[in-house]
């Protein structure tokens, strides 16, 4: 039980990195810039 809530939670936190990183570079191949 252990093993499988810090597996989860490993998990859950390579797929929120995984994300982040798809959503930032989304953000720059379609030249957003954060500056008006």
């Amino acid at each position: 039980m252990g093993d499988v809530s810090i597996w989860a939670s490993l998990g859950m936190i390579a797929l929120f990195l995984a994300v982040s990183l798809a959503v930032v570079n989304w953000i720059f191949r379609t030249g957003y810039r954060l500056k008006p």
